[in-house]
């Protein structure tokens, strides 16, 4: 994981927007045992990409984890949101797909 926090250091030294090493940062972070040096990293990834609700997720973990439960339960609560909406917009679109094969179907039947 040292290893990979280094390759990770450099990405954000070269590209300080790149969301997604940021978040892999955190990951490291926290699954080293050292959610207080998680959290500044989940929070730039979700600055950068607040859309990635799965960032949300590792940052209320992290938070939970120091001992910031209120801060935790927010960002939980978002992250709940979020999913929820991801998965709703995804059935939306799976319904549309349908609807479009079903239609095509029966103009070529």
């Amino acid at each position: 994981s040292d290893e990979a926090l280094a390759e990770f250091a450099v990405v954000v030294t070269l590209d300080p927007r790149d969301a997604e090493a940021h978040a892999a940062i955190g990951r490291i972070h926290l699954d080293a045992g050292r959610p207080a040096e998680a959290i500044p990293a989940f929070r730039r990834a979700i600055s950068l990409m607040p859309e990635r609700h799965e960032t949300r997720y590792a940052l209320a973990m992290a938070l939970k984890q120091t001992g910031h439960a209120e801060e935790a339960a927010r960002e939980l609560q978002q992250f709940e949101r979020a999913d929820k909406t991801s998965v709703d917009d995804r059935r939306r679109t799976i319904a549309a797909d349908v609807k479009r094969e079903e239609e095509r179907q029966g103009t070529e039947r």
